[in-house]
């Protein structure tokens, strides 16, 4: 170099350059970016329906059960129990063996009216005889049949009565209470209902079931423990059962900001700012925050998509600090015009 060689001590520590008596410091830095942001609440709700089926007993007898489904989901059409009466399994066992008995005659008499030895009214007795048993057979089948107690619909079971009680024909056995028409019951504070609204949509999870759904009425009045009452609706509930409580998430105000990291927001005197990259210093850029998550937080301010944000370092720093951009794990540093005419370009590595 013609103006020769000018030697720069850089004594890095601690995220600080140091340039004779000024101090630069290492940041990282962002492009804003102009998003949608979504507020909400998140609750629990308790499911709710009108979907309840009582069962009965269909005949006298004992009510009885092999397995105890007690407090548990059963779905459409599973068995919960049936009526036995005493002696009606005994009866069908015996007709049975009638029915053998009768067939095995009427075989013994078709060979004897073949040979001559049996009239045919004889024949057409043992026919009959057949007939008769096995109607009563089958009616009686129909009636065993009828005491078995399946679940009409799929749902939460809690048994009325327990197992061998006596019972008379209509006592109330069994509730269920269905997963057909649930919908979900939220209790908010008043300045939440506020910013609820009907239609608005909410997202639900249970377990590893999830599902949405909208508001569809928000009470006008508060309950005495202050708390306003939010009917909501599922779209698609067929996992959840009455009684179950879910976790929803309810949104509320939503709107249009600029999204930047929550750690580039910083309180400067009694204002709020981010720290703009501007000509190797930081400008302060005063900003009203609309939202804010665990990560990002959306602002509005004089700020454009196309300015660099200060992003770690913001917090030790202020306005018109210098500062200097590190990208990946190479430090650019530029010096305008310090000696002369000249740039130069220093490379630093971490």
């Amino acid at each position: 170099m013609n103006k020769g060689f000018v030697l720069f001590i850089l004594l890095i520590s601690l995220g600080e350059v140091v340039f004779g008596d000024v101090k630069s410091f290492a940041v990282t830095t962002i492009k804003p970016v102009q998003t949608k942001w979504q507020a909400s609440v998140k609750v629990l709700a308790k499911v709710k329906s009108l979907s309840r089926a009582t069962i009965y007993a269909p005949n006298a007898g004992i009510f009885w059960y092999k397995q105890n489904l007690n407090h548990t989901k059963i779905r459409k059409n599973q068995n919960i129990g049936h009526i036995k009466v005493p002696g009606q399994t005994q009866r069908l066992f015996v007709l049975q063996d009638k029915l053998k008995l009768d067939k095995k005659l009427l075989m013994h008499i078709d060979g004897l009216y073949k040979t001559g030895l049996a009239t045919l009214s004889q024949l057409q007795i043992a026919q009959n005889t057949i007939e008769d048993d096995t109607m009563h057979i089958q009616a009686l089948q129909s009636v065993l049949l009828f005491n078995i107690l399946d679940a009409p619909v799929s749902g939460s079971l809690e048994y009325l009565v327990p197992m061998q009680t006596k019972v008379a024909k209509n006592t109330p056995l069994a509730t269920i209470k269905g997963s057909s028409s649930v919908w979900l019951s939220v209790f908010v504070t008043p300045s939440t209902a506020n910013n609820i609204h009907v239609a608005e949509q909410i997202h639900w999870q249970f377990e590893h079931y999830a599902g949405v759904g909208v508001v569809k009425h928000i009470s006008d009045n508060a309950l005495n423990t202050g708390l306003i009452q939010v009917i909501i609706k599922p779209s698609k509930a067929l996992n959840l059962l009455a009684g179950e409580w879910v976790n929803v998430a309810i949104a509320t105000k939503h709107g249009f900001g600029i999204r930047v990291p929550l750690q580039s927001v910083v309180a400067y005197n009694t204002k709020t700012v981010v720290y703009k990259l501007l000509k190797h210093h930081a400008v302060a850029i005063n900003v009203k925050i609309l939202f804010v998550n665990a990560k990002y937080a959306w602002i509005k301010g004089n700020l454009k998509t196309t300015d660099t944000i200060i992003v770690k370092g913001a917090s030790s720093i202020v306005p018109q600090t210098p500062v200097y951009s590190v990208k990946s794990d190479i430090l650019w540093l530029s010096i305008w015009h310090i000696f002369g005419k000249t740039d130069y370009l220093l490379y630093c590595y971490h």
